[in-house]
This record gives structure tokens, sequence and C-alpha cells, in this order.
């Protein structure tokens, strides 16, 4: 089981977009196989998520749900900088 923080940082009015964006599709990733948490949150420009996974089968399978590649697509554009993935080990 493993954490995942992703930091976006967005172009000037794209915070709330993407916000918005991924509050749309959080029930559908909190119903899939493998999902502990979800969480979304904004700051200024950036918009993080926090997500837990059971293991990296679940999170690919996530990262390729059809309501996640066409949010994928529909933000490309809308970045700042890099988005940052940080990966956090649950301690057992």
């Amino acid at each position: 089981m493993f954490i995942i923080h992703v930091t976006m940082t967005l172009k000037d009015g794209y915070a709330d977009k993407t916000l918005e964006g991924l509050l749309k599709v959080r029930p559908d990733v909190l119903k899939e196989d493998g999902c502990g948490e979800y969480t979304i949150t904004r700051l200024g420009d950036q918009v993080f998520c926090f997500e837990i996974w059971e293991s990296d089968a679940h999170l690919d399978a996530h990262m390729k749900q059809p309501y996640m590649t066409e949010f994928f697509e529909m933000t490309k554009d809308w970045h700042k900088d890099d988005v940052i993935f940080n990966r956090y080990e649950v301690a057992k």
C-alpha cells in the first residue's frame, strides 16, 4: 500500500477548472478496485491530490480509466510547471 501526493501548478485561471474536473471524477475513482483514498484540494494556483492505492497494478488501471485519460488530455496545456508525483510507502 502506498500514498501518492500529486502537485499541479497551473497557469492563471486554470486551478478552478482543474479542481472542478478532479472533483467530478472523484466518486468514480473512489469506486475503483484498490483505491483507499482520493482527496483533492487547492491552494492558490496549485491543486493537490492525495491518493492511497493497494498496488502498482491498481494505480496503473486507474491511470487508464477513460475518465482519467480524458481529463489528462483536456488539461495537458493548463500546467505552468511539470506535475510532481511523490510516492510514500505505508509503514507496516
